[in-house]
């Protein structure tokens, strides 16, 4: 083989490898899971609500690829370490929650407004739907252990304010919202990279925008997706944390029916 046609081929083979690898990048999904309110958070792990031996964040990594993912072991009854708790910064309305765990024969679902009064005590549950009827103003929510022979690992537990899905969705670019009347492309950029957009009315977006400027570090604020991607639920939020929002960007335009 001539020295033209190797470095000719060799030519061909480079060009091949980097269309190769430009098609892989440029057609890989981007996946994002927002979570719900316990997203990320280090939650207490102790004998009751005023007891914290350790926090842990185990089980709110969003990491539900149960038996291999991390867990938080809560330990039998009467134990140090038998109640999984946390206190929201201000009252909470919740609708559902997840919750993958080894055994949940034993486990009870608390929820506790700003005073420790019971707003909510049920077996554990899967998953749990709270019969589409939300518990509000909750200020502590809770997996206490009541077995007095069983230690229960917990890969994953958190609670929702709505009827979101806890499954990974795929970024895309959001189908407009048809209603007559002003409306912007709210395009928020996390601290990690990662691009959100909302297609929402002027009025929530001045709701969102009031909320940013009275709001500070870990507060949360949900931005109704209307019928952008909804599939089989009736109404999907998504949240966002103040503090791990880098930039943000309006765009506006006029809808018409």
């Amino acid at each position: 083989m001539s020295k033209k046609i190797k470095i000719l081929a060799s030519t061909l083979a480079i060009a091949l490898l980097f269309a190769l690898v430009s098609t892989i990048t440029t057609h890989s999904p981007t996946y994002a899971y927002s979570g719900g309110l316990l997203n990320g958070l280090a939650i207490n792990l102790g004998s009751d609500l005023d007891d914290t031996q350790s926090t842990v964040n185990q089980a709110t990594d969003n990491n539900d690829t149960y038996p291999s993912s991390p867990s938080v072991t809560v330990q039998k009854a009467g134990t140090q370490n038998d109640t999984l708790w946390y206190k929201f910064s201000s009252p909470v309305n919740i609708s559902s929650y997840k919750l993958i765990c080894n055994d949940d024969t034993y486990f009870r679902v608390k929820f506790y407004d700003n005073s420790k009064n019971v707003l909510f005590d049920n077996a554990a549950v899967v998953n749990g739907n709270l019969t589409n009827t939300p518990i509000n103003d909750v200020s502590y929510v809770a997996l206490v252990n009541e077995g007095k022979n069983y230690d229960i690992k917990v890969f994953e537990f958190d609670v929702f304010s709505n009827m979101v899905s806890p499954a990974a969705t795929a970024i895309a670019t959001p189908t407009p919202d048809t209603s007559s009347g002003m409306h912007s492309i709210l395009t928020i950029t996390l601290d990690n990279g990662f691009e959100k957009e909302f297609d929402i009315p002027m009025s929530e977006l001045n709701e969102f925008l009031s909320w940013y400027d009275s709001s500070s570090g870990s507060s949360r604020y949900g931005i109704d997706k209307h019928d952008n991607n909804k599939g089989p639920f009736f109404k999907r939020t998504e949240y966002v944390i103040h503090d791990k929002i880098l930039t943000f960007e309006v765009s506006e335009y006029t809808a018409t029916e």
